[in-house]
């Protein structure tokens, strides 16, 4: 009977043997489908946050070419321009919370217009200034409280000449995705796990078929000989 438990004991750690082993095959394969699909959902993200500071901005833009004399613009016209962007800031699912508009050139400078929104700032920040030299977005993040914002400092061309910035201060989870982002990685790691369970599953499955069955049987043969039945078979 000894040699019967060291069979037992021998083919228990070829299952625990394999079932490490395909763990340590099947677990970094799920870890890079888990990490790939995190990526290409946050770079979709990523670019649903990018249009819409640029379709917003584009809107600015058709509102301001209505403007002749833009450095110049009376009372009346700057509280138009300010409902804009309040209409900006409101729209459901745009997820900008604040707009700011800065006029100026890059040998004066710029200086604010109007603004709309809880963080619209009346000073240009380095961005800003950036984004109208260069006359290209300029974007950054910004941790406020617990969420994290993206500023974005937009140039606006007049008649083909960049004399405005928009600053626009963007909640991404309030844009596409991003309304469910937690709700995916969650779905995600769930998929992840439940496909290893299943493999765990399988493999268990596989291994008593396979391997704890037969061993069974010829442990049972074993014990029949040592009790006097010479005459015990086992198939192979």
């Amino acid at each position: 009977m000894n040699a019967g438990r060291e069979v037992r004991a021998v083919g228990l750690n070829l299952g625990l043997r394999l079932y490490i082993l395909l763990v340590a095959i099947f677990l970094p394969t799920f870890l890079i489908y888990y990490v790939y699909n995190v990526r290409t959902i946050e770079a979709l993200h990523a670019g649903e946050v990018d249009d819409v500071v640029r379709m917003n901005s584009f809107r600015i833009e058709d509102w301001l070419v209505h403007y002749d004399s833009l450095p110049d613009l009376t009372d009346a016209e700057v509280l138009a321009i300010k409902d804009e962007l309040r209409r900006i800031t409101e729209g459901p699912n745009t997820g900008i919370e604040s707009v700011s508009l800065f006029q100026g050139t890059r040998s004066e400078g710029l200086r604010f217009v109007t603004g709309f929104g809880p963080y619209s700032n009346t000073r240009p920040v380095a961005e800003d200034v950036q984004a109208l030299i260069q006359g290209k977005t300029v974007k950054i993040d910004v941790l406020r409280g617990e969420n994290v914002f993206q500023a974005a400092s937009v140039p606006l061309r007049h008649h083909g000449e960049v004399l405005s910035v928009a600053h626009m201060d963007v909640l991404p989870g309030r844009i596409g995705l991003g309304l469910r982002l937690r709700e995916i990685k969650a779905s995600l790691i769930l998929g992840a796990t439940g496909l290893v369970l299943a493999v765990g599953v399988g493999v268990a499955f596989f291994f008593h078929v396979a391997v704890r069955q037969p061993i069974r049987h010829l442990t049972d043969a074993m014990g029949d000989a040592t009790e006097g039945n010479l005459n015990a078979l086992v198939d192979i």
